[in-house]
């Protein structure tokens, strides 16, 4: 079993659906009756369409809307109308990426459904339970794609060599970063050094870190007595606050660190570690397709990819809409072509309050003086 990796192929993959193309549609009017949608030829069975899109619209409603009561858990019937087009949108291009997968021999099969649902754990049935699915459908539906995607840049990293001082290199800046790692940890935030060095001072001398925080801490946290929070992914924070909370010995506040938004006195009280070993794999594959070697095999099936996408043979049962090739998505009749249409979803996201879980811990927001940065990978 292994982590999702953060690819190439599915970064671009995830741009390349909100590109606009000329996909290939019809009027629909060819649709059976028991399927919402076909794609190439392939039924999206109307069944498992209103199964999925009740599911969304009770999410949205909130959680005291019962699945079995979505269809009229909305106040809001163009809301409701909304929802089962997005759905109907990510069932298409889901079916577009399985399709694109099986040319490689690429298959989500059960065992794949199996390693989907273990990796996601708890939160993955938590999350089902809420959008009304059964942990296979929801892993199929909002999270198979991507794996399909993952799985095809990880055919292309087994070919590219990676040496074991590639990999030592990686893990060494991962311990210096903190990346991969949780921790429970507080901050003391003030404006300049002697702030900071005169606060430690005040907690080295018997004080609580905490009565400390409270009083002169610039951040929102002092109230909380600096807490940041329990096992809070340092990847949320700033890089040199990252970097001291991977380092800090536990227990022990740290020496003023410097920030874009002050100085910082940190306290680490828990640290969890990655599993080196067990993300050796992943590592390895995401070293592979970052060089030069991997991005250039990526690059022509990134272009079928998206050939996959102008070539798709759309048809939509005209009671949902109608497919519009330039957006990708489904949208009311009258609507296609029209650039002021909603976006289609990028990629296969989960109805909101349902959000398909992480592979690594979970992240959780970051404080206000220590904000998220913008992923990179």
């Amino acid at each position: 079993m292994h982590r999702r990796i953060h690819s190439a192929l599915a970064s671009l993959a995830i741009l390349a659906l909100a590109a606009s193309a000329c996909s290939s549609s019809s009027t629909g009017d060819t649709v059976e009756s028991d399927a919402a949608a076909t794609v190439n030829g392939e039924k999206i069975s109307n069944e498992l369409f209103l199964e999925v899109s009740d599911g969304a619209i009770a999410a949205q409603a909130g959680p005291s809307a019962a699945p079995s009561a979505a269809p009229s858990a909305s106040t809001d019937p163009e809301q409701d109308i909304e929802a089962r087009r997005q759905t109907l949108t990510q069932l298409i291009q889901g079916e577009i990426i399985t399709q694109f997968a099986a040319e490689r021999d690429v298959e989500l099969d059960d065992e794949a459904i199996d390693e989907i649902i273990a990796e996601g754990g708890e939160e993955l049935e938590t999350q089902a339970d809420a959008a009304g699915l059964d942990p296979e459908t929801y892993a199929e539906v909002y999270v198979g794609p991507q794996y399909l995607l993952d799985e095809i840049a990880r055919g292309v990293a087994d070919e590219v060599d990676v040496t074991d001082e590639q990999v030592q290199e990686r893990i060494d800046q991962m311990g210096q970063t903190g990346e991969g790692v949780t921790a429970t940890v507080s901050h003391i935030l003030v404006e300049t050094e002697e702030e900071a060095i005169a606060a430690k001072e005040r907690i080295d001398g018997g004080e609580s870190f905490a009565d400390v925080a409270a009083e002169v801490s610039t951040d929102a946290s002092g109230a909380e007595g600096g807490s940041l929070g329990e096992d809070v992914p340092l990847s949320n924070f700033v890089p040199e606050f990252a970097s001291a909370a991977a380092t800090a010995e536990i227990g022990v506040p740290t020496e003023p660190v410097q920030s874009q938004f002050g100085w910082h006195v940190i306290l680490v009280e828990d640290r969890t570690e990655p599993d080196m070993e067990g993300i050796e794999e992943d590592l390895r594959a995401q070293i592979a397709l970052d060089s030069e070697e991997g991005q250039a095999a990526l690059q022509p099936i990134i272009e079928e990819y998206n050939t996959a996408f102008t070539d798709a043979e759309v048809d939509v049962a005209p009671r949902y809409g109608a497919w519009d090739p330039e957006a990708r998505a489904v949208v009311a009749e009258d609507a296609v072509g029209d650039s002021s249409a909603p976006p289609a979803p990028a990629g296969s996201e989960a109805p909101a309050g349902t959000e398909v879980p992480a592979t690594e811990a979970p992240a959780t927001e970051a404080p206000a003086a220590t904000p998220v940065p913008t992923p990179t990978s």
